[in-house]
């Protein structure tokens, strides 16, 4: 049995396959640490994201497409948008990763929520809030999520002065529990299907 594994280990498909998950390990290495962090932040992140995606892409040409896929199934464009829509909104380093654009476009994907006159009323709200949030009040000064900018606007009443801004920070706040629970559920419909 040793001698079948040393022949294995010496050939020549093994040590390239070794050295693919070697250069693959490293083209994603930033990437993970960046997930794992508690603290992470999700622009940071999206965009190491799109460098690994660029690094593979050459890899593409040595018919390696599959990798490339599963990444894009795994950070697709809607998965990309919702991801930098709530870190627009997050009130972190005073308000420094908000974009108005990437929280439009978050909102376009709560159609329930979210109808076209909502869209536009929520254009006039955001720039007025973001004037206030980061430079009128100094309650939003140090606040350190998603989480505790929606402790704020409701302790100071500004919930309902702010109403779709409010909501689009509620719906942010559950999005990662709703991904996870789909998520769960789809695993545990792999595992029945591969026990029957």
């Amino acid at each position: 049995m040793a001698k079948i594994l040393v022949g294995d280990f010496k050939s020549y498909e093994f040590i390239y396959i070794l050295h693919l998950m070697l250069k693959i390990l490293a083209i994603t290495y930033d990437l993970n640490m960046a997930l794992q962090r508690k603290d992470q932040d999700i622009v940071t992140a999206m965009k190491l994201v799109d460098l690994a995606k660029k690094q593979l892409q050459s890899m593409r040409e040595s018919k390696w497409n599959s990798l490339l896929l599963e990444l894009n199934n795994r950070f697709n464009e809607v998965t990309t948008d919702l991801l930098l829509g709530m870190a627009s909104l997050s009130p972190e380093n005073s308000f420094i990763n908000y974009d108005k654009k990437k929280i439009m476009k978050l909102a376009t994907y709560y159609l329930n929520e979210f109808d076209a006159s909502k869209i536009e009323e929520l254009s006039f709200d955001l720039d007025t809030y973001i004037y206030y949030v980061s430079k009128v009040d100094n309650a939003f000064s140090n606040l350190k999520g998603l989480g505790d900018l929606s402790m704020a606007l409701v302790k100071i009443n500004m919930h309902k002065t702010w109403g779709l801004v409010y909501l689009l920070v509620k719906l942010s706040l559950i999005l990662p529990v709703a991904i996870a629970t789909v998520e769960r559920a789809f695993s545990s419909m792999k595992f029945i299907k591969n026990d029957l």
